[in-house]
């Protein structure tokens, strides 16, 4: 396997920038404009799960102010699994009241309906397991805007990348996005819900962008 992941390496290097960062819940606007820029993004699948990160939450704009989305987890010592063995838990029903924040705070936007239904559709299905339903929420954002990168899981854990390589892991976390967005020029400005009463609300889930711009969005990302 370590083989055949440093033949992969060889050939992307020949082609687009790589880029390997932790796979996101509804993956924030830094995150969606790195992998755009990247052209080639790898998506780590053999780390160890890490707390207070980007892995089971994500911030939209809402009339109160930002609003946090956080996926329950089993109960367990999470910190010490593999990303891949972290299951999510259904003791309460996460998804319906994540479904309902979210047209609470879209019902109004510009594009919502015409991206609501397929949304809701898969916030109606459970994943036994974080990492799926992550994968499965990114591909379709990945699918409504087009976005022109590859995606990638990791095939073995890499402790340490070569230079050539935007090793992202556990660097864009919610502690420290505001920083990492201007460090890396990724602030993206667009007329917003409730900008009006909160002023522009950066760094939000990719969901904002989607639902107040629609498909000049992905513009935006580049």
């Amino acid at each position: 396997r370590s083989s055949h992941f440093t033949s992969s390496l060889k050939v992307v290097f020949l082609q687009k920038m790589l880029m390997v960062i932790d796979l996101h819940y509804l993956p924030t606007l830094p995150f969606l404009a790195l992998a755009q820029k990247a052209g080639v993004c790898w998506l780590e699948s053999q780390a160890h799960y890490q707390k207070r990160s980007f892995r089971n939450r994500t911030f939209i704009a809402t009339a109160n102010g930002l609003q946090r989305l956080s996926i329950p987890l089993q109960k367990g010592k999470n910190q010490q699994m593999p990303i891949r063995d972290v299951q999510i838990s259904y003791d309460q029903n996460w998804q319906k009241q994540h479904w309902g924040a979210i047209v609470a705070a879209y019902s109004k936007a510009p594009f919502f309906e015409y991206y609501a239904a397929e949304l809701e559709t898969l916030f109606q299905r459970q994943k036994r397991w974080l990492f799926d339903w992550n994968y499965a929420i990114l591909e379709w954002l990945v699918g409504v805007w087009s976005l022109e990168v590859t995606w990638e899981l990791t095939p073995a854990y890499v402790k340490q990348y070569p230079a050539e390589v935007l090793d992202l892991r556990g660097k864009l976390r919610p502690d420290n996005i505001a920083e990492f967005s201007r460090e890396h020029q990724l602030e993206t400005h667009y007329a917003q819900v409730f900008q009006e009463k909160h002023g522009f609300l950066p760094n939000l889930s990719g969901l904002d962008l989607l639902f107040c711009a629609g498909p000049e969005g992905v513009l935006l990302l580049k």
